[in-house]
Parts: C-alpha cells; structure tokens; sequence
C-alpha cells in the first residue's frame, strides 16, 4: 500500500501485531491509505515502521477491527484539535457487538493534570496514562524516544508497559469519536480483562515497567492486592495458580 503524497496529509504506516482478513481490509480501506506492516513482534514491527520515517505509527494488536474514518479521525485529533498538547498516543474507543466498551481494552485512565482534563473534555476527549494496542496511533517523535520492550510479553502486555513509559512525560488520549470493534474472542471470559491470576501478573509486569513515579506504585501495588483478594475470595483461582502468575509477571519485561 502506498501514502497519499499530499503535502497537507501527514504520513502513517500501520503496525499488525496479529493480521486476519477483516483487520486487514479495515486498514486497506482507510483514507489516508496507510503502509503496513505485519509483525508479531511489536518492537521489531515499530523498527520496520520507524525505517519508513512515517509521521505516525498505527499499532493493532488484532483485539479490534477499526470502523470506517478511524484513522482519519485520530489524525485530525492529532493534527488539529489536541495539537497544542503535542499528543504522543492516540487511542480509538473500543466496542463491543452491543455498542458499549469493551471489557478487557479499557485504556488507564489519567487521574491527575486536572488542566489536561479540562483541556481534553472540552474537545471531547479523555486523558489516558496507557492503553492496550486495538487501535492508537502514536507519534514518530515518541516512538523515537521510547523504544518498545523485547521480550516475549504478549501483545497486549508490550503494548500497554510501553505506552507507560511513552506517556510518563508525554500525552495521551482517547478519541471517542474514533471506534474499532472488539472481536469475539478478546470478550470471552479468559479474555485479557479478567480478574483472574494471569490478569494479576499482567499487572506485577507492568508495575515493574520504568514507567510510573512513586505515587502511581503504591497505588498500582495496592490495586494488585486487592485483586489479588477477590480473586482468593472468589474462588477464581488457587493461591498455587496466582504463585506461578506472580513469578511470570515478575520475570516479563515490558
């Protein structure tokens, strides 16, 4: 595929960390028309699309099939509208078959920076501290500055570890008017958003991610152990089963 060479028109190549047809012919039927490429890997994937000095890079993990004028949508954000705050990570809403999000790719939400929030409520936007990869695209600048993690973390874990790292000094948002829709398989209950063991040590990974102050660990270590109860409690798994995810996550680099 090739990018329109309008000078007015910044350039995007986009990133498929799991390719299938639907996803693919999404991207195809974007406008602008991205490059792509297809890469299980996602920093070897963000490397072949920092060597096409793109202005954008448009990560999807798979999880999500963008809907018409996605693309489109996040660069006007981007470019226009959120400009003046030099977003580094655009991220589309994700819904599932009934329209409302989808569970398991919520964004982190940003709890701080009330002036950011103002600034992103007013041109209908909502502040983010990291996402999953369904569908954000992230600036060459950042993707320059913070290098993805290597490793054999799992899309959505590499994804979420290093927009952490990005967004510790940059910007992100969501652009509700921008939407993918959720597969049937990230819905499931042994999706990613559940709050079982292995969405436990998902968690450890990221806390040991360089990527948040001191304040964000104790709040994000507090947030594991009250999973971590609940999920005791639930009966959702055995202090065995959340041992071995506790060791997993505490050897994963993202």
């Amino acid at each position: 595929m090739s990018v329109p060479r309008h000078s007015a028109r910044p350039s995007v190549c986009a990133v498929l960390l799991a390719a299938h047809d639907a996803i693919e012919q999404a991207v195809r039927d974007q406008d602008p028309s991205p490059w792509l490429v297809v890469d299980p890997d996602l920093a070897a994937g963000v490397a072949q699309a920092r060597a096409r000095q793109a202005d954008w890079m448009w990560v999807l993990d798979g999880s999500a099939v963008p809907e018409p004028g996605a693309l489109a949508t996040l660069l006007s954000a981007g470019t226009t509208t959120l400009s003046a705050l030099q977003p580094a990570v655009l991220a589309s809403k994700v819904v599932s078959g009934n329209g409302l999000p989808a569970p398991g790719l919520l964004p982190w939400l940003l709890r701080s920076h009330i002036e950011v929030g103002m600034f992103a409520f007013e041109r209908e936007a909502v502040p983010i501290r990291a996402t999953p990869g369904s569908s954000i695209l992230v600036a060459r600048s950042a993707a320059s500055g913070v290098a993805p993690p290597h490793g054999r973390a799992p899309p959505r874990l590499a994804v979420l570890g290093w927009t952490a790292r990005i967004l510790r000094s940059g910007t992100g948002f969501v652009v509700p008017a921008s939407a993918a829709r959720a597969v049937a398989a990230e819905l499931s209950p042994s999706g990613p958003g559940h709050e079982g063991a292995a969405d436990l040590g998902d968690r450890l990974a990221l806390l040991r991610a360089k990527a948040w102050d001191p304040k964000e660990r104790v709040r994000l270590g507090a947030e594991i152990l009250g999973r971590a109860a609940r999920v005791t409690r639930s009966g959702q798994a055995t202090a065995v089963e959340l041992w071995h995810e506790a060791r997993r996550g505490l050897s994963t680099e993202v």
